[in-house]
């Protein structure tokens, strides 16, 4: 529940400081009901668009030396 709250807020402090547009990008592999959500805070489907990218199966870690001391 935190996100949509944390959504919310976003939305709100942007018209706030006078924005003109307020823009979500998100994928498949954002939460399965995200867009649900967006569209639900008064978001709309501007474009959609297809693309493939491989993705790592594992996590290389953090920086090269995060480790050293």
């Amino acid at each position: 529940g935190l996100g949509g709250w944390l959504c919310e807020k976003a939305i709100e402090r942007a018209w706030a400081f006078g924005a003109n547009r307020v823009w979500v990008h998100t994928c498949t592999l954002d939460h399965p009901r995200a867009l649900d959500a967006y569209q639900r805070r008064g978001m709309k489907i501007y474009k959609t668009e297809n693309h493939t990218q491989a993705i790592a199966e594992k996590v290389s870690g953090p920086w090269p030396g995060a480790y050293d001391e």
